[in-house]
């Protein structure tokens, strides 16, 4: 091979390389966000339960200790609750670690997400 030859495969590996990092950064992190999709419905699931049994619902500590719900971990993701222990309605949120980025979810089971997200990440709606 001519030195020439090999620059031109260098050039070609180059711009495949450029096209497909973004398309390869983009997918790992809509996987990122349906994990947390898939924890935050699992939680709502657990809240709504747990509402039927109490009438009420509740933190995601005594959700932990009733044993409706093992506490969710990510090594992505953070989930903090704003729910009292005896409640009328629920607020989970799920924060992305390392990143102003969240995802939401309530007693009406909706799933939103802050305005920083990219629509190819995530097609939920903003939240309010």
């Amino acid at each position: 091979m001519t030195l020439l030859e090999i620059l031109i495969v260098v050039i070609i590996v180059a711009i495949l390389a450029g096209v497909a990092m973004p398309n390869y950064a983009r997918t790992v992190e809509k996987a990122k966000v349906q994990e947390a999709e898939g924890i935050l419905t699992t939680i709502y699931q657990a809240q709504r339960i747990y509402r039927l049994d109490y009438d009420t619902f509740t933190t995601l500590a005594l959700l932990d200790s009733n044993r409706y719900l093992t506490s969710p971990t990510s090594s992505n993701w953070s989930f903090t609750d704003s729910t009292a222990p005896t409640a009328a309605t629920f607020q989970v949120k799920a924060s992305r670690t390392g990143g102003a980025q969240y995802l939401r979810v309530d007693q009406t089971g909706q799933i939103c997400k802050s305005a920083g997200y990219d629509t190819s990440v995530s097609n939920r709606p903003v939240c309010p």
